[in-house]
């Protein structure tokens, strides 16, 4: 029996990774096939694959990365992702395990709908909560369609916008989710493993999100809000660094933020350096969250700046509110979660 790992992400990956490791997932093969075709998603996968862990590894969508920027040619080469992607599928016998990253794509429903195993969907962090949660396929349809790239993802692959829960489990570090679908808990038990003493800085890392970028917040207001954070910090003694967010560009950030980048997830700082940072903060973060496990055992804080319904634009911020409402209730020692105003703070 051989194993299939379909991603696109560092943080699939992670989990993907995770999942290679645990004996009840044993299996005589791991093939991992990465479908990114953005660069630098590219670069920080290729930053943490480890060979030693996998039967073989295929960028299958690399060569179309070149394209991502050209609305027109990347409609164009959908066609050669459907190649390579078929390519794969003929190879998948049906006693064979399928591990999946994003349910919100057209390509989700087209393997869904031409593959009879059963797919185990790997953590997506906390999007993954919108799908443990009531799942609504017509808006995420619309959502698909809404582009032209979608139009012709409908027109080639022929997805049926449906889903036999039956044939979906979900792999996910979200141990707080009720689910009446299909859930496998995981802690990153193996992974974990891998994180060593480290030299604990009196430093704090805000972990920059593309809120500006999703029209969830604007320049100007998320830019005043880090302000304060970072004053709230300095006070402390912390040294305040901004680590922005692999998907944004650095326009937005003023020229006083002291900014670092890493050229791998954030959560591999734990593996591959010999430091950490004595706080991770951010309003809230998958890799925020992973990080809280994969360093329980170190003197870090893992902590949530909230954002209230009138801070957010453009997304349901029921979602959010959960989010937070489940982290106060299942309090873990590393973890902190902080208001605006820092006089109610719990």
């Amino acid at each position: 029996m051989s194993t299939y790992y379909f991603v696109r992400t560092p943080l699939q990956y992670i989990n993907a990774l995770e999942a290679n490791l645990e004996n009840r997932f044993e299996s005589k093969e791991h093939h991992l096939i990465l479908l990114s075709d953005y660069h630098k998603t590219i670069h920080q996968l290729k930053s943490i694959i480890k060979k030693q862990y996998w039967t073989s590894i295929e960028f299958i969508w690399e060569p179309f990365a070149a394209n991502k920027n050209n609305s027109f040619m990347n409609a164009l080469s959908i066609w050669g992702r459907k190649r390579t992607l078929d390519s794969i599928l003929r190879q998948i016998k049906e006693s064979d395990k399928i591990f999946w990253g994003n349910i919100n794509s057209t390509w989700f429903f087209y393997v869904h709908h031409n593959l009879k195993n059963h797919l185990h969907l790997l953590d997506d962090g906390f999007a993954t909560i919108n799908h443990l949660k009531p799942f609504e396929i017509k808006p995420l349809k619309v959502n698909l369609l809404s582009s032209k790239s979608g139009k012709i993802e409908k027109l080639l692959l022929q997805p049926k916008f449906e889903i036999n829960w039956n044939k979906i489990t979900f792999y996910t570090n979200l141990n707080f989710m009720k689910s009446e679908k299909k859930v496998i808990e995981h802690s990153y038990l193996h992974l974990s493993k891998m994180v060593d003493n480290l030299e604990i800085r009196n430093e704090v890392y805000f972990i920059g999100q593309p809120l500006i970028f999703q029209k969830m917040m604007t320049k100007e207001y998320y830019v005043n809000r880090i302000n304060e954070i970072s004053d709230f910090y300095k006070s402390q003694g912390l040294t305040f660094k901004y680590l922005p967010h692999r998907s944004t560009t650095l326009d937005y950030i003023p020229k006083t933020w002291e900014v670092i980048q890493f050229d791998f997830p954030l959560e591999f700082i734990l593996m591959q350096e010999n430091f950490a940072p004595k706080v991770f903060a951010t309003f809230y973060s998958s890799a925020l969250y992973n990080l809280e496990i994969l360093g329980q055992n170190l003197d870090i804080q893992c902590e949530y700046w909230r954002v209230e319904a009138h801070e957010i634009s453009n997304y349901p911020y029921e979602n959010i509110a959960y989010l937070y409402d489940q982290l106060s209730e299942n309090p873990k020692p590393n973890r902190k979660l902080r208001l605006k105003d820092e006089k109610n703070n719990h």
